[in-house]
């Protein structure tokens, strides 16, 4: 059997694309929120950029438990055993399915709102930085209702289960912790690093303070390509291996780790040159944007020096391990 009959490469592009625009969606929105926070003022901009920090920590750790879920997921639909696939996330299970238009369209409605949210609560209310984060809930429990909604229609190869939803499955829950505490884990303390980062910058003055919440929302928007091959991997891998088909698991590996470095290379090139139109949209005094474009330039030399150290060590384990073969015999069902 040829390997691209599993996933042909219109089946592929069907899932990064969606997967694609709904980051792109997301990582807009958020650059949307300072941008429109910016307006009133850089003081709410450094509240805002501190907070979403410590937001930043609990998503991590609610996606790799969607990870987990959804590697579970993808094995169980790779074993034509749909109906152990239940007991995840909404967006995990949809994405797992490989119908990730679904949630890419539920997060173009759930970002509409919070936008025309934003820009309702800031300039019309007045209501500074409270008329941002109302909209934001409110978007979120939008979205969280309409995929849970989605993921009760019984059409679906997967769907939820009212019994299901207070049942306590100790085995499947150890599966997916399997998965979900190393990726919690490993993201979380990257992420309170960066929480620790914040709370020294915070020392200084108000303008560094809201500078670097920009820049940091532009260098969120820099790993769009690789953030959004993500769920796309797990899916293609995590299907392959629920059939037992390791040679095709191999072959996808090295095909989306090709795109994906192919992807990040065009994406942060086009981000580079397009950061001085962001900044003339932005509401700030001119040494916060003169700041945040040293900020930026530092952050393309230095952190991309330091990724690279750090990532060169990872790459080698990588490397290593997926050439030994032993992460094919890796299984969590």
């Amino acid at each position: 059997m040829k390997k691209d009959n599993l996933f042909t490469n219109e089946d592929l592009k069907k899932m990064i694309v969606p997967l694609f625009l709904e980051q792109l969606l997301v990582m807009l929105v958020g650059i949307a929120d300072t941008l429109v926070v910016s307006y009133a003022g850089e003081a709410a901009v450094s509240g805002v950029s501190l907070v979403n920090q410590f937001n930043t920590i609990f998503i991590y750790l609610f996606t790799a438990l969607a990870s987990g879920g959804a590697v579970v997921i993808s094995q169980y639909i790779g074993k034509k055993e749909t109906d152990h696939a239940v007991y995840n996330s909404g967006a995990a299970v949809y994405r797992s399915l490989g119908k990730t238009s679904a949630t890419m369209y539920i997060s173009f409605i759930s970002n509409a709102i919070n936008v025309i949210g934003n820009m309702v609560g800031v300039f019309a209310l007045k209501a500074g930085v409270a008329g941002v984060a109302w909209p934001s809930l409110i978007a979120r429990i939008v979205s969280a209702v309409m995929i849970t909604y989605l993921c009760f229609q019984r059409k679906n190869e997967v769907h939820y289960r009212r019994k299901w939803i207070f049942h306590w499955n100790r085995g499947l829950l150890k599966c997916i912790l399997k998965v979900a505490v190393p990726n919690g884990v490993e993201n979380g303390i990257f992420q309170l690093v960066k929480v620790a980062l914040s709370s020294i910058v915070a020392l200084f003055g108000t303008y560094q303070i809201a500078a670097n919440g920009v820049a940091q929302s532009i260098w969120s928007l820099a790993a769009l390509a690789g953030l959004s091959m993500g769920p796309v991997f797990i899916t293609v891998i995590g299907q392959c291996m629920g059939s037992h088909d390791t040679e095709s698991a191999d072959y996808y590996f090295n095909k989306l780790t090709k795109i994906t470095l192919i992807s990040s290379t065009i994406w942060n090139i086009l981000i580079f040159l397009l950061l001085p139109l962001f900044l003339k949209f932005y509401s700030l005094e001119e040494e916060t944007k003169e700041l945040v474009v040293w900020l930026v330039l530092i952050h393309n030399i230095f952190n991309a020096i330091a990724m690279v150290c750090d990532w060169v060590i990872r790459a080698i384990i990588f490397i290593w391990r997926q050439k030994s073969g032993k992460w094919k015999a890796f299984e969590v069902i």
